[in-house]
């Protein structure tokens, strides 16, 4: 399958995709799962630290709340990054690098269109750092900006 194709039939969502392999199925789960759950985990991680402080410990699980592809791997099935990234190269899948960011813009867009959360928050809970990093990626791949899309998706629900 190539990249092109794959990411056309990643987007039409569950209806209309042709059959994905079940390994590759339990990556978009687990990535879409880890990127809606990964805010709250580290909302609750910093909420522990404000009554009992910074430990090693509360800094690595922190740490370990953010996905990363390494991350993703080992959560999967404790396999390496690189036999992960060869695993998906032999279902013409994109990189898990490309799978994270795709899911994270995936994500912000349900975001900008079911919350009122203020870009900047929208991008932070999405898991980037800065807000221009967010805008650069939320273009890059859907070719518009958060606000352009959230103003059209409110354009869109009052025409109907």
């Amino acid at each position: 399958m190539n990249h092109h194709f794959f990411l056309f039939a990643m987007s039409l969502g569950a209806g209309g995709a042709p059959p994905l392999d079940p390994f590759l199925r339990r990556v978009l789960t687990a990535i879409e799962e880890w990127i809606e759950t990964e805010w709250a985990r580290k909302e609750s991680i910093r909420t522990e630290a404000l009554t009992g402080g910074w430990t090693t410990e509360r800094k690595s699980r922190l740490r370990d709340a953010t996905l990363t592809t390494n991350r993703l791997a080992n959560h999967l099935d404790g396999m390496s990054e690189a036999t992960f990234r060869r695993e998906l190269e032999k279902l013409g899948a994109p990189p898990p690098g490309e799978l994270i960011r795709k899911a994270r813009i995936r994500y912000a867009a349900k975001l900008l269109t079911h919350t009122r959360l203020l870009v900047n928050k929208v991008g932070k809970r999405c898991g980037y750092r800065s807000e221009k990093h967010f805008t650069d990626a939320f273009r890059a791949e859907l070719k518009t900006t958060p606000s352009a899309y959230r103003r059209s998706a409110i354009n869109q629900n009052t025409d109907a």
